[in-house]
């Protein structure tokens, strides 16, 4: 289908929704060509999208009747033209630069050898003259279309032939070699006013590119139609044309032997299934009462007790940081955070560790804020703050795994403020998980909270339908204290457990872990080693009809949660 019929339907929606008068066609891309097989029918969609600042876009697609898709084929936009006010060229100053004639019978003969095959209905160029760079057509409809022409701003048929005569502006050696071109698109395009039954088509400007300095490639012209007395009705500027080649109008331009070679992500129809999973509100109403249970038996009432403590065994740790860093709280003395962290040389990075430090020294009365500076109100106690916690540990036996984190990295928390201890290598002594996991799976609220999750997931499990396994993706999935808390809740269910982790040596380890912590013989050890194949799948493989995602303890240490959870 040739590429002006683009803009000749653009051009009547437009006029539909403007009105009479001037029309603006912009940014015009044909982006595939459309093949119009013998006897078989093709339908033609433009969707003209609602103006925006007075420009409404366009689209032009056809219908693939086998498989009720769309094909898109060209873009652009139209707007309301201003009025033309310039001065009219006399067709005759330009005849007389553009003097050399050329045989129009001679010429579509011509461009029938490039494979542009136009029959009488299609041929609307009465005569032509040029010059290199130039060309001057005299254009009319073909009689056999007259009874047509009132219908259209330009008979689609005369519209296209304006454009058959681009090609006399090349020189003849570009003539001889230069192939047919394809008409892709168009910068801009004005409508002033409506063509005669007679008028002309004026190119211009003729800029070529070559490929490599080789054969013509592609090129633009102008194109201008005018009036007898050189009225300017339409004008082209930016026409582009390129070098056509088969695959140019091919919706599948590959060779065979590389398509092959090439998979497609296709959607299909499954039957919906019978069951259904639980909703959130349905899930709180089952988990909900079991809260309470959980807290009681886990001593979270004793917990909020030890809290307190254990926020002053950290500010404890805090002060004595300070100290060793060289700040020695002399009452009275006025700093800045910035100024404070510059003098005692903790590392920029740690500069919200920092502030945080500062902060719950501000909340414990020793600093005071004022503007944006603190000043020191008291000077705090000499305390022991390994014997406070030894205090604790006697007072509070099942916090230990928080004591021993805490004394673990409050002990050296100067050293690494200042960039001379990896903080790693104090969770992870020698690469081992221990400290961490006695944290994550032992401590009263990691007791309560994951016996939460497998809770609900065993609510969710005694609900999915049967025939298909439960796959649940568990985020975050650190030293594995959730999954160790899952995986007894689902025995006897059909599962694909995924887990992920920022940690390679996390994922690894878990991998094998909650199966050596299980007595020989138990199921759910078997259950623990499917992770093993499936450990390393990422989260786009999870998704299906029955799936549920449980976020482990590990997610707190994303920079962004809300960023985390939408991936």
């Amino acid at each position: 289908l040739p590429s002006p019929i683009h803009m000749g339907m653009a051009l009547e929606a437009g006029a539909r929704l403007f009105g009479a008068g001037p029309l603006q066609l912009g940014d015009l891309l044909v982006r595939e060509g459309l093949v119009l097989e013998p006897g078989k029918p093709t339908t033609l969609q433009l969707v003209l999208q609602p103006p925006q600042d007075g420009v409404a876009g366009f689209r032009v697609s056809s219908l693939d009747a086998s498989t009720g898709s769309w094909h898109l084929h060209a873009t652009g936009t139209v707007a309301r033209g201003e009025v033309t006010s310039g001065v009219p060229e006399p067709i005759a100053d330009i005849v007389r630069r553009v003097q050399e004639p050329v045989d129009t019978e001679r010429y579509y003969g011509w461009l029938g050898s490039l494979g542009l095959e136009l029959g009488p209905r299609f041929r609307g160029v009465e005569r032509i003259v040029r010059r290199d760079g130039e060309v001057l057509a005299t254009m009319r409809l073909p009689g056999a279309l007259a009874g047509e022409a009132g219908a259209h701003w330009l008979h689609p048929a005369l519209f296209d032939a304006c454009f058959h005569v681009i090609g006399a502006a090349l020189p003849e050696s570009e003539r001889a070699s230069a192939g047919a071109f394809l008409l892709l698109g168009a910068d801009r395009m004005r409508m002033h006013g409506r063509p005669g039954e007679r008028f002309y088509a004026h190119v211009t400007n003729v800029q070529a590119h070559r490929h490599g300095g080789g054969a013509l490639e592609a090129f633009r012209v102008d194109v201008r139609l005018l009036d007898d007395d050189g009225t300017l009705q339409a004008e082209f500027e930016g026409v582009q044309l390129k070098r056509a080649r088969p695959e140019s109008v091919s919706r599948d331009p590959l060779p065979a032997q590389v398509r092959r070679l090439l998979h497609e992500v296709v959607w299909r129809e499954v039957p919906r299934s019978t069951g259904r999973l639980p909703s959130p509100p349905e899930l709180g109403g089952r988990v909900g009462p079991l809260v309470d249970a959980l807290a009681a038996r886990h001593g979270l009432g004793a917990y909020a007790e030890f809290l307190p403590r254990l926020d002053a065994l950290a500010a404890n740790f805090v002060v004595r940081a300070l100290r060793e860093l060289g700040f020695d709280f002399l009452p009275g003395t006025r700093v800045t955070a910035a100024s404070l962290r510059a003098r005692l040389g903790v590392l920029p990075s740690h500069s919200r560790l920092f502030a945080r430090m500062l902060a719950m020294l501000v909340e414990d009365g020793l600093l005071i804020a004022e503007g944006e500076g603190l000043r020191v109100a008291a000077a705090p106690q000499v305390v022991d703050a390994d014997s406070a916690c030894e205090a604790l540990r006697a007072r509070f036996p099942e916090c230990e795994a928080e004591l021993e984190v805490t004394r673990a990295g409050g002990r050296v928390l100067s050293q690494v403020l200042r960039g001379e201890c990896d903080p790693l290598t104090i969770l992870f002594p020698n690469g081992s998980l221990s400290m961490m996991e006695r944290l994550y799976q032992e401590s009263p609220p990691a007791r309560a909270y994951n016996g939460l999750v497998a809770e609900v997931l065993r609510t969710v499990g005694a609900t999915a339908p049967s025939g298909r396994p439960l796959r649940i993706l568990e985020i975050g999935a650190g030293t594995g204290g959730t999954t160790a808390h899952v995986l007894p809740a689902l025995e006897g269910i059909a599962i694909e457990y995924t887990f992920t982790d920022g940690s390679r040596s996390h994922t690894g380890a878990r991998a094998q872990a909650p199966r050596a912590r299980r007595p020989a013989g138990d199921a759910g050890g078997d259950r623990a080693a499917a992770l093993r194949r499936s450990h390393r799948r990422t989260a786009a493989g999870m998704v299906g009809l029955l799936g549920c995602a449980a976020p482990g303890l590990r997610a707190h240490a994303a920079p962004s949660v809300d960023r985390t959870a939408g991936r």
